[in-house]
């Protein structure tokens, strides 16, 4: 994509790729390296000091974060979407008899992380003053997260598994400096889990979708020099909470179903405020769309008893039950709700 600093307008351009594996025929590529280049002719004398500072810092910042070692991408394969709501893209066309547009225009804008820089190109295919020219080819979504796709035998059967986790580029940030929930109802750290296994020998596949992110509370943690930071909690009954938290669940209903939110944090000590604030916050959103459920992990699996998480497992059966799969001969079902899952850090 293209960024503008003071120098002028700059272009980004992947220069090599690892690839991860194939997933439905589809090669999965890591970016392993990249080039900025200066589009416009400019003399940096015509620049102030404070602009030659200001863009040696931008360029350092571009470059940290291309840099992450979790940026992924495919030229014929949409990384953002699930598989089911990529299917469901597939059926409404066929339904309609028209063909699929490019995948870039069919993205979830939530993990299209390079949106803005292609922002120009995109602008100029939709407004139809370039036609064909071949500028498709050239927007490439870009996901931040993580892709593993590992080929293995289950009952002397091959198969793919692949593992997709989709971080959201609405409020990211690193540990202790992003936290909570904004007013738009974005939520810090907000990862989309995918876990994908493939039979081509059977002609099957199966998705499964998870999801986690930070308490959707407006809170914080103050680093200082305690070991522990202090924590800043706002009102969770106030008006500006209760819109916030309206407005993230009424997103992920819209995009999910059903959520399930399971909450991790410790029931008592340091984190008791916000499990019981978390807990207030969500009590008038809970009905047929939203359940909420506490679940003290550290109380309960303490000692190394992680075989503990069955009683997790138990509380959720009928949840669970919903979303598992048809007996054969039948196709498998659609995932009509999702997990939403927190503890502290994320």
């Amino acid at each position: 994509g293209f960024i503008r600093l003071n120098i002028g307008w700059v272009a980004i351009v992947i220069t090599d790729r690892l690839l991860v594996g194939r997933l439905n025929g589809h090669n999965i590529y890591k970016l392993a390296n990249y080039r900025l280049i200066t589009l416009t002719k400019s003399n940096k004398l015509h620049l102030s000091a404070q602009h030659v500072h200001d863009d040696n810092k931008y360029f350092s910042l571009i470059e940290d974060t291309l840099s992450w070692n979790s940026l992924y991408f495919s030229t014929t394969f949409d990384l953002t979407q699930s598989l089911q709501r990529q299917q469901a893209q597939v059926a409404a066309a066929q339904e309609h008899g028209e063909p699929l547009s490019p995948f870039w225009q069919r993205t979830d804008t939530r993990f299209f992380w390079n949106a803005p820089l292609a922002q120009r190109l995109m602008d100029a295919v939709q407004s139809g003053l370039v036609a064909e020219s071949g500028l498709d080819e050239y927007i490439l979504p870009v996901m931040c997260g993580f892709v593993d796709i590992s080929q293995m035998t289950m009952n002397h059967t091959p198969v793919t598994f692949a593992l997709i986790s989709r971080r959201s580029r609405f409020r990211p940030g690193t540990r202790y400096n992003s936290r909570g929930i904004d007013e738009q109802g974005h939520v810090s750290n907000f990862v989309e889990t995918e876990q994908i296994i493939q039979s081509s020998a059977k002609q099957l596949q199966a998705s499964y979708v998870q999801v986690r992110g930070s308490i959707p509370l407006f809170w914080a943690q103050v680093v200082c020099v305690k070991y522990v930071p202090r924590l800043s909690l706002q009102d969770p009954h106030s008006a500006m909470t209760a819109d916030a938290i309206r407005r993230h669940f009424d997103s992920l209903c819209a995009i999910y179903g059903r959520v399930v939110a399971v909450n991790l944090t410790n029931l008592v000590g340091y984190e008791a405020p916000m499990a019981k604030g978390f807990r207030d916050a969500i009590a008038p959103l809970v009905g047929a769309a939203v359940r909420h459920e506490d679940f003290d992990f550290h109380q309960e699996c303490k000692k190394m008893r992680y075989d503990r998480v069955s009683v997790l497992v138990s509380l959720l059966g009928d949840e669970l039950e919903k979303q598992s799969p048809s007996p054969p001969p039948a196709v498998f079902t659609s995932q009509t709700s999702v997990l939403r899952v927190n503890c502290m850090d994320c």
